[in-house]
């Protein structure tokens, strides 16, 4: 059996993209470069198998079957996928229809995948017989998975907006204080509820305020432009069918580490790219743009 390498190419005419082959270790300059050395698309009558999906939201998009064996030239590769993919993944009006697929898939298979892994590890964090207050609990699945896998901590959850229907018990905040005393639980989690407020610290140091011995954190890191682009689509997807508040606030992980360091806070667990996302999507929205942390209150010079 022959093994067949691709590297992709990006043209310039909306719509056009090819996978090309890469022979010598080159874009096949007939992809890249049309008569005048304008970016061109190779032709049907060419070598290699071109396979066009007609009459879909992706018509334009050709793959290319290549003749030959070789490393394509990832540099070249990564620099246009940093020009093109903030483009590619701005949706438009023709594709709604896949944005609505996205949305099934999402609700579907991923997110399951991802209660069940942040369940896992987030139970694994929290203190033995510990009681949970749940930030921005949503609908409490997660909440309560915790709970099946915790048998031994108590769980309660509150939320700007309290569902209709939910797993455990919530209660009605308003973003910003929480409507408990100080030390009132032993443990804070919130998941991917930061990023949803117009100024993080405030709710983080709220939580430092009620946790008596740790605050458990799920969110984002933004630390190219590109990772920016993609996490904006991502609570597009998983978000907006809900009404949650989307204000795209990422930080840096230069950021969180200034934030943790401001309240006081030690950072004892930290899972950097938790596993949510099945190959190949874990490529694209994996790496590099999820954290879990265990925070601890500093202990006294």
């Amino acid at each position: 059996m022959t093994l067949r390498r691709t590297s992709l190419v990006l043209t310039s005419s909306p719509g056009q993209r090819t996978m090309s082959p890469a022979g010598d270790g080159r874009a096949d300059p007939r992809l890249r470069h049309g008569r005048a050395g304008r970016p061109g698309v190779r032709p049907r009558g060419s070598a290699g198998n071109v396979h066009v999906i007609p009459g879909s939201p992706f018509e334009g998009v050709a793959l290319v079957r290549p003749m030959g064996f070789a490393r394509p030239r990832l540099a070249g590769l990564r620099r246009e996928a940093r020009r093109h993919l903030p483009a590619l993944l701005t949706p438009a009006p023709r594709l709604l229809p896949v944005m609505t697929l996205l949305d099934r898939v999402h609700g579907g298979y991923v997110h399951r995948r991802r209660v069940r892994v942040l369940a896992d590890q987030i139970a694994r964090l929290i203190s033995p017989s510990a009681n949970v207050l749940d930030v921005g609990c949503g609908d409490g699945l997660l909440t309560r998975e915790v709970k099946l896998r915790r048998p031994d901590v108590e769980v309660a959850g509150i939320d700007v907006l309290v569902r209709s229907h939910t797993h455990v018990a919530v209660g009605l905040f308003d973003g910003r204080s929480i409507p408990h005393g100080g030390g009132a639980f032993e443990s804070v989690m919130m998941v991917d509820v930061l990023h949803h407020t117009d100024d993080p610290l405030v709710l983080l140091r709220e939580a430092t305020r009620v946790a008596r011995r740790e605050v458990i954190l799920k969110d984002h890191t933004m630390d190219t432009r590109l990772s920016g682009t993609i996490l904006r689509l991502m609570d597009d997807v998983g978000n907006e069918r809900h009404g949650v508040k989307i204000v795209y606030n990422y930080w840096s992980t230069e950021r969180w580490r200034t934030a943790f360091s401001e309240l006081q806070l030690e950072v004892a667990d930290w899972i950097p790219n938790p596993a949510l996302y099945p190959w190949p999507a874990s490529l694209v929205f994996g790496r590099g743009l999820h954290f879990v942390a265990r925070l601890t209150r500093r202990s006294p010079a």
